[in-house]
């Protein structure tokens, strides 16, 4: 729970993706890579939750936003700190791997203007989890997506399918806490997450098909090795997902958002293995 109210989820799931991707590809990562992801998804992750606790912004009632009202000061002096430190590891990044982050800011930059600058936009028509799932999946994949040696566009399938997962989880708790908080219309989601959400066990389950059917052609065909692990992890993701939406009815919303997030942190089940036993082998 002290995870997404601090907004430490999102960058913990974001550094178990990347560290996945670079381990499965063999690209190589720096720590300051790692340590500058997280703190981007932070600083998002945290202003954007500033700007709904502002007067006049959103009024939700979901313990993250009422936490962010009672220390509004606090984690904005926090972002700014947070700023000033990932400019500090910028300095030690490739300026090939900076640009693309700055392309990826414009699309941030454009989320943020249609969701707090622009009030005339009709929100209902406007996907806004679907763009928040694709952004968060190239942030994730891009310092690997721009090291890596090989053809980039081996990458596409498992990082379409990992935005996927991150699309499911976003809708799944904008829809959850739409139901159980009794939102006002003004506040409710776009039609699109509507529908996904309330045949989020059949959506889940056709990702769940389809991540297992990449994974045994990987198997089957002698596709790429180096992405088996990528489409299983996303499979046990996927499951793991599918499982909580049919069990939504008997968990609380605080349990939903906290188990939702749990369910993306499946490469945890390969890197924590693995590190224990480099580290018992040495």
């Amino acid at each position: 729970m002290w995870l997404n109210l601090l907004s430490l989820d999102a960058p913990l799931v974001a550094v178990v993706w990347q560290v996945w991707f670079s381990q499965c590809t063999s690209t190589p990562i720096s720590w300051y890579a790692v340590g500058a992801l997280a703190l981007t998804v932070w600083f998002i992750y945290v202003s954007d939750r500033l700007m709904d606790a502002l007067p006049g912004g959103s009024l939700h009632p979901a313990p993250r936003h009422l936490f962010y009202r009672r220390h509004w000061l606090l984690f904005a002096c926090l972002a700014m700190a947070g700023l000033f430190a990932l400019g500090s590891l910028c300095a030690h990044i490739q300026a090939v791997v900076l640009r693309n982050g700055l392309y990826l800011f414009g699309g941030v930059a454009i989320y943020f203007s249609g969701i707090h600058f622009v009030p005339l936009i009709d929100k209902r028509h406007w996907p806004k989890e679907m763009a928040v799932g694709l952004i968060f999946a190239l942030g994730t994949c891009l310092d690997v997506w721009t090291r890596m040696q090989e053809t980039k566009g081996t990458l596409l399938i498992p990082m379409l399918l990992y935005a996927t997962l991150c699309w499911l989880n976003c809708v799944g708790i904008e829809y959850w806490e739409w139901t159980r908080y009794r939102l006002s219309p003004r506040q409710a989601p776009c039609r699109l997450t509507i529908r996904v959400g309330a045949n989020l066990p059949a959506v889940t389950l056709a990702v769940t098909g389809l991540a297992a059917s990449l994974w045994a052609s990987s198997l089957w065909t002698g596709g790429s090795v180096s992405h088996r692990p990528i489409f299983l992890a996303c499979l046990i993701s996927s499951a793991a997902l599918l499982i909580l939406a049919r069990q939504s009815d008997r968990l609380s919303s605080d349990a939903l958002r906290v188990l939702a997030d749990i369910s993306l942190l499946s490469p945890l089940l390969f890197l924590i293995p693995q590190a224990i036993l480099t580290h018992v082998t040495q």
